[in-house]
């Protein structure tokens, strides 16, 4: 199968624009920053692996081996690419223990969970559910607002806390097990339900201190089409299935996001779809590849950045970098924010240590 090829600015972005309820044109920029007076907008991140930052020391040094210096997150592109547009606050080590975070919350002090180097606005981690939004593992929705505290200047005319969770709640092959056979499947739809209630709640809990919030309610995607789980769900009653059961969060979100103009919903599942293709309609591997100038990135999984998804198949760096570059056009879309629209030439530029990288290990270098 041929490979999907960026053929013009914001090619991969288009689509998502459409999804936003109310378009708005780009407002003049001096081409550094959103506008020559403009403040940056600040971005806060509520998310698991997914959305913690890879180049994080203190996780692991060793991660995606001799491509690691290459590797970026979504956040850690988007704070690359638009640094004097977007804020996601200074890099650095914080957090501590469970316990001592959750003392520190009891005296005021708005504790942080886990010990890990990123984005002071990040506060995603590996492992965090919906639950951690709310509850006792990462209280993520109030250790964001106490990080808004630090500087609410900033914050209170309006930044963008964009939730990514649920993968770790049913997006993984148990889950998909029992909605092959059952998109109503009561063990999992129970933790949908769970999971939008939280959502909400922490959408609620943000805005009680700071009202001009936005917010991006990203979907689900799940491990359906994990290179390592190809030989699984071989059908199309199964692959019916899984998406039937998906769209119940999915359209949760929607309905999130309609009735509230601050909100928006970011639809993974068809941007993937987009740009590495599928399963077929019998539940058969019938995926594509995408094409970054001559560099060609395929539907697999490995370190070296020809790859869609890294070894421990988490999205790879040219899939980041092309999701920062969707999110930009979404919210400028549905907030109007006026930040610059991320090219392809531009993503191109950010790729080119990550080519670079691979094709040296191509030769032997």
């Amino acid at each position: 199968m041929g490979a999907t090829r960026i053929s013009g600015p914001l090619a991969f972005a288009g689509w998502l624009v459409a999804m936003a309820l109310a378009a708005s044109p780009v407002q003049a920029d001096d081409g550094v920053g959103r506008t020559a007076m403009s403040a940056p907008i600040p971005i806060g991140i509520l998310g698991d692996s997914d959305s913690h930052s890879y180049q994080d020391a203190l996780l692991s040094t060793t991660r995606f081996g001799r491509f690691r210096p290459v590797t970026y997150q979504w956040p850690e592109a988007l704070a690359r690419m638009r640094p004097r547009q977007l804020d996601l606050g200074e890099w650095g080590e914080r957090g501590t223990r469970r316990s001592v975070a959750e003392l520190m919350d009891r005296i005021g002090l708005g504790g942080r969970f886990p010990r890990k180097q990123d984005y002071l606005h990040n506060l995603a981690f590996a492992g965090a559910t919906c639950g951690s939004l709310m509850g006792y593992d990462g209280r993520l929705a109030r250790r964001m607002a106490a990080t808004m505290d630090r500087d609410p200047a900033k914050w209170r005319p309006g930044g963008v806390v964009i939730i990514a969770l649920g993968v770790n709640d049913f997006g993984h092959a148990d889950s998909l097990d029992l909605l092959a056979e059952n998109p109503a499947a009561p063990q999992v739809q129970g933790k949908i339900a769970s999971c939008l209630e939280q959502i909400r709640q922490a959408v609620a809990l943000i805005r009680t201190s700071y009202p001009a919030t936005r917010f991006v309610l990203v979907g689900i995607l799940g491990d359906v089409d994990d290179p390592s789980n190809l030989a699984r769900w071989r059908s199309a009653r199964a692959i019916r299935n899984i998406n039937a059961g998906f769209d119940v969060f999915d359209n949760g979100l929607k309905a999130i996001a309609a009735a509230d103009p601050r909100i928006a919903f970011a639809p993974l599942r068809p941007w993937f779809v987009q740009h590495w293709g599928s399963r077929d309609e019998q539940g058969q591997p019938n995926y594509k590849s995408v094409a970054v100038g001559d560099f060609v990135v395929s539907h697999s999984a490995g370190d070296d950045p020809r790859n869609c998804l890294t070894g421990d198949e988490h999205s790879g760096v040219v899939w980041n970098a092309l999701w920062a570059q969707a999110l930009v056009a979404l919210m400028n879309a549905k907030f109007d924010l006026g930040v610059v629209p991320i090219s392809d030439a531009e993503v191109a530029e950010f790729l080119r240590p990550a080519v670079e990288a691979s094709r040296r290990a191509d030769s032997g270098g």
